[in-house]
This record gives C-alpha cells, sequence and structure tokens, in this order.
C-alpha cells in the first residue's frame, strides 16, 4: 500500500454552485490512487431524489453519500479512492433562463479553473448524440498535487444538471472509463416518492 495525501475537502457555496476546497494536509495508508475502480466493485444503477425528482445514476457503494443538507444537490465522497462526486440542480430563473448552454458552460468552467492554483490542460469531450450535454475536464496543480476535475453539464426545459467529479489526476486517469459512465450515466426515472432510494436492476449503458 501506498502512502498518499488527503484530499479533504471542505464545502464552499460560490455562484450557486458547491466545490470543495482542500486542505492536503493529512497522510494515511490507502489504495494506490492508480488502481482500477471496476477490477474492486462493479457498478451499480442506484435512485436518488434531487430536487422535485428522482434520479438514477451509475456508481459504485465505495461512493457514500454525505449529508450537505441541500434539497437541489448531492454529495458523494469516496475515501479509498479519494475521489469526490457532486450532482447540482439549479432552476432556470430569469436570469439562467437568459443564458444559453454555451454561457453556463462559459460560467462553469470559469469557477471550477478558480479552485485551481493553476490550470495546466482543459478540453472538452464530443457528444455527438446528445446536444444538451457538455462535457468537460480541466487540469491543474492545487498545493503541489495534480488535480483534474470532470464535468458534465445538461441543460433541460426547467433547469440546468451540474455533475463534478474530482480526483487525483492519476486516479481519473486510470478509472477514465468508469467515470465517463457514472458523468453520463445520470436521468430522471419515474419511481414512487417513498422508494426515494436504492438499486435498480437496468440494463448496461
Amino acid at each position: 500500500m501506498k502512502k498518499k495525501v488527503s484530499i479533504g475537502m471542505c464545502l464552499v457555496l460560490s455562484l450557486g454552485l458547491i466545490y470543495g476546497c482542500s486542505s492536503l494536509d493529512q497522510t494515511k495508508e490507502g489504495m494506490s490512487p492508480g488502481t482500477s475502480v471496476s477490477m474492486e466493485e462493479p457498478e451499480k444503477f442506484q435512485v436518488y431524489p434531487l430536487g422535485n425528482g428522482m434520479h438514477r445514476i451509475l456508481i459504485t457503494n465505495r461512493f457514500e453519500e454525505k449529508n450537505i443538507e441541500s434539497p437541489d444537490a448531492l454529495y458523494f465522497y469516496n475515501e479509498q479512492y479519494e475521489s469526490h462526486f457532486l450532482i447540482i440542480e439549479e432552476k432556470k430563473s430569469e436570469a439562467w433562463g437568459s443564458l444559453s448552454l454555451e454561457e453556463y458552460l462559459s460560467l462553469s468552467k470559469e469557477s471550477v479553473s478558480s479552485r485551481l492554483e493553476q490550470v495546466e490542460e482543459s478540453w472538452e469531450e464530443a457528444l455527438s448524440s446528445k446536444p444538451n450535454q457538455k462535457e468537460y475536464y480541466i487540469r491543474g496543480s492545487l498545493e503541489g498535487k495534480s488535480i483534474t476535475y470532470a464535468v458534465e453539464v445538461i441543460e433541460t426545459e426547467e433547469e440546468y444538471v451540474e455533475m463534478i467529479l474530482w480526483s487525483f489526476t492519476e486516479n481519473i486517469e486510470e478509472n477514465k472509463e468508469y467515470y465517463e459512465d457514472l458523468l453520463r450515466s445520470f436521468e430522471k426515472v419515474n419511481v414512487a416518492s417513498e422508494n426515494s432510494k436504492g438499486e435498480m436492476d437496468e440494463p448496461e449503458l
């Protein structure tokens, strides 16, 4: 087992978006950030309440949901892989509704970039079959460590949904296919409110 520096994140509210600010000051025994997620535990579709609806995501049980006391946000933390995953739903108020998806995406990139001390690379992944969905990555440094943010932005008729994943760059690169599936799996489902959480038997993506 390698020792690794912890990305202990505290939640910060900025422009309606919650992000992590790192303490990066603890060490502990744990799995190497480059270990493959899929080799350790298969992902499953799970259902969670967000805003006024129910949504499903393809996620492993290593991600533990954390309480952030917001009905319009979900936050998960994978301690073993030092991975953070945040989902935010923002209703299209008069201000947000006046923004195009590209304009909202630009604001998202600006906010994410501000969380890093230095941005080293930024790029988008083409999602030709999903015109109302954008995916981008920003890699940079924070207190001497290489961190990568992977972000998915979805526009619907009533809201913008933003999924933000961040971790050590080595972990993101080693488990790229899994994290892509996680980001792209989000969708609204028809589930009775009393069954607010739980696993779903769904076909693979």
